[in-house]
């Protein structure tokens, strides 16, 4: 099965113009475009005694001959993908785009009913990544700039198992990992990480041979952390997460392997010195949604406000009738 590995730096892309008011004249500096990935591998086979059958999608391109392209898109991509041989299938979803990434993945077969013959084995693999490049600066061009990255998992991995009948082992299991890291795009004197400059999130869940066991990543904290840089850096932020569920039985064993996550893995990049502003070679505004609502103390000016100008308005109308 694949493993998650890192997008490849992508060429030079996109021209920025980035202005400050003690330069005589604007710079430019361009901005390497974003790198998107998206894979998924699947495996069936119906017993050890049959030939297997893979699927496999990369970035929307599809092969079964078991191998999967490593290269990635320059813009969002996803794909579903589906292998049934008789009654044992597996199902693989990935989708990749800037701060938001989704992947599910399943695998099953039923029981064969003969403790002599050699059981069903189905596994699935999905991978969804983003490499965006964000401009750190302030207003003046000059001093540092603090921001916080957050990292935050929604879903499910559930492993199910009707009470073992044979004595031979292992039935099936699923796992997620996830992650978002951050590094200067070039050699970057001065940059600070607290605690650290990534953070991932990691699960598993095993069938116990006795039911059905879940195991959810709903609630779970969002874990952050923050990174400062002289203004005008740039900086490379990665986003990924894989998840994994596999299978075998034997004899008259049976299972169930899904992992779900489509509510899915967000990333956010706040910036908390006043003024500065960070953009992203995709375009994307990865702002939290907690930091784009006003703050009680923001509402009471904006009513103040807007209650000054209706009574301007007012006593305007008083002073100039008609």
């Amino acid at each position: 099965m694949m493993e998650p590995r890192r997008p490849l730096l992508p060429a030079l892309g996109l021209s920025l113009s980035i202005g400050c008011c003690t330069c005589a004249a604007a710079s430019t500096l361009v901005l390497p475009p974003p790198n998107f990935e998206g894979h998924s591998e699947l495996d069936v086979l119906p017993s050890s005694a049959q030939t297997a059958s893979y699927l496999s999608s990369s970035a929307g391109v599809r092969a079964t001959d078991g191998s999967w392209n490593a290269g990635g898109s320059s813009v969002p991509t996803s794909d579903s993908i589906a292998l049934v041989v008789g009654e044992t299938q597996s199902t693989g979803f990935y989708s990749a785009a800037a701060g938001t990434l989704k992947v599910s993945g399943s695998a099953l077969a039923s029981a064969i009913g003969d403790l002599s013959t050699p059981g069903h084995i189905a596994s699935a693999s999905a991978l969804a990544g983003y490499d965006d490049f964000l401009l750190a600066t302030t207003s003046s061009g000059t001093g540092a700039v603090s921001i916080q990255f957050s990292l935050e998992v929604d879903g499910r991995l559930s492993a199910s198992q009707p009470p073992l009948q044979d004595p031979y082992g292992y039935l099936g299991g699923a796992s997620v990992n996830a992650s978002l890291s951050v590094q200067p795009a070039y050699s970057t004197p001065g940059m600070q990480c607290t605690p650290a400059c990534a953070v991932n999130y990691a699960s598993s869940q095993d069938e116990a041979g006795d039911g059905v066991y879940t195991a959810s990543s709903s609630g779970s904290p969002v874990q952050s952390f923050t990174v400062t840089v002289p203004s005008g850096t740039l900086l490379s932020l990665t986003g990924q997460i894989y998840v994994n569920d596999s299978g075998d039985g034997y004899g008259i064993s049976a299972f169930s392997t899904a992992s779900n996550y489509l509510d899915t893995m967000h990333s956010f990049a706040d910036v908390l010195t006043p003024g500065a502003t960070l953009v992203s070679s995709s375009g994307h505004d990865y702002a939290s949604p907690a930091a784009t609502v006003p703050e009680p103390e923001g509402w009471a000016m904006l009513v103040t406000g807007l209650c000054a100008i209706g009574f301007m308005a007012r006593r305007r109308r008083q002073e100039f009738p008609g």
